[in-house]
C-alpha cells in the first residue's frame, strides 16, 4: 500500500525526536528541567531533587512506574526554599507523594513549583 505523506518509518523519528522519552529512577537522583521519569518505588522509598537551574515555563514530569508510591513514598525535594502550588495553594518543600500509579506535572511559575496531577 503506498502512503501518503510520511512513511511510518520518517513519521516515528520525528515523534521520537520531538516527544522526549522517559528517564527511569529507582534511587535518589536530581531531575533537570524539560525532561520526563518514570520512577519506581516497588522497592524503596525514592527522593528526587529539582533543579536550581530552571526558568519560567520548564517543566518536569514524574510518573509511578509501579503503582507503588502508596507503599513506598515518592519525595519530591526543591532547592534554595522553592515551594509547591496546587490547587489548594502554597505547599511546603519536601513534597510527598503517596497515591499509586499517579502522574504529576511540575511547572516552573518563577515563584514556586505548580503541581498539575
Amino acid at each position: 500500500m503506498p502512503y501518503v505523506g510520511r512513511s511510518p518509518e520518517t513519521a516515528a523519528s520525528t515523534l521520537s525526536a520531538v516527544e522526549p522519552k522517559f528517564i527511569a529512577v529507582s534511587s535518589d537522583f536530581t531531575v533537570s528541567s524539560n525532561k520526563k521519569y518514570i520512577v519506581d518505588t516497588s522497592s524503596n522509598v525514592v527522593t528526587i531533587t529539582l533543579p536550581l537551574d530552571r526558568e519560567i515555563g520548564d517543566s518536569i514530569e514524574v510518573v509511578d512506574a509501579e503503582a507503588t508510591w502508596e507503599i513506598n513514598n515518592l519525595t519530591i525535594a526543591s532547592q534554595g526554599g522553592d515551594k509547591f502550588k496546587d490547587f489548594s495553594g502554597i505547599v511546603d518543600s519536601p513534597l510527598i507523594c503517596d497515591v499509586g500509579g499517579a502522574t504529576m506535572l511540575l511547572i516552573w511559575e518563577g515563584d514556586n513549583w505548580r503541581l498539575i496531577a
